[in-house]
C-alpha cells in the first residue's frame, strides 16, 4: 500500500483518488466534525470550525469525481437536499421532496463515489491512482 499524502488528500482538488483513500477521507472528516461538535458544541465557535471543514471534505469529494472520469462541480449536488430543506421550512406540505430528494443523493453518493470503480488508466483529471493496474472489487 502506497503512503497517503494527506496534504494532497485534504487540502488540492485536482488529480484522483480510488475507494480507499476516499473512505479514509471521509471517516476523518467525520469523526472530527464529531469531536468538534461534541466539544465545542454548535455556537458561533463550532459552526466556523465546521464552515471551516467543508474545503477538505470538498477536495476528497472533488478527486473521488475525478476518478469516476467526472467533474468535481458534481459535488454540488450534495449541497442540494439542504436547498430543499430551506423550502420545506417555507412550505410544510413540501416535507417529503427534500426527504425523497435527500434519500437519492445520498444513494448516488454512496454508489458512484463509494463503491464503484475509477475509471481505468488515465483520463483528463490525471493517471490512474491504482496505477493502471487491473484492481479487485475493493481497490
Amino acid at each position: 500500500m502506497n503512503q497517503l499524502d494527506w496534504n494532497r488528500l485534504f487540502l488540492s482538488h485536482e488529480g484522483r483518488i480510488s475507494r480507499q483513500p476516499f473512505w479514509i477521507g471521509v471517516a476523518i472528516m467525520f469523526v472530527v466534525q464529531f469531536v468538534v461538535s461534541s466539544v465545542v458544541g454548535t455556537g458561533i465557535i463550532g459552526s466556523l470550525i465546521s464552515l471551516a471543514l467543508i474545503y477538505p471534505t470538498l477536495c476528497v469529494y472533488i478527486k473521488r469525481c475525478h476518478d469516476r472520469g467526472k467533474s468535481g462541480w458534481w459535488v454540488l449536488l450534495l449541497f442540494l437536499p439542504v436547498v430543499t430543506i430551506v423550502f420545506m421550512f417555507m412550505d410544510a406540505s413540501l416535507f417529503v421532496v427534500p426527504v425523497v430528494f435527500i434519500l437519492g443523493v445520498t444513494v448516488w453518493w454512496i454508489v458512484d463515489l463509494g463503491i464503484l470503480k475509477g475509471t481505468d488508466g488515465p483520463n483528463d483529471y490525471g493517471p490512474d491512482p491504482l496505477g493502471g493496474a487491473t484492481a479487485d472489487a475493493f481497490d
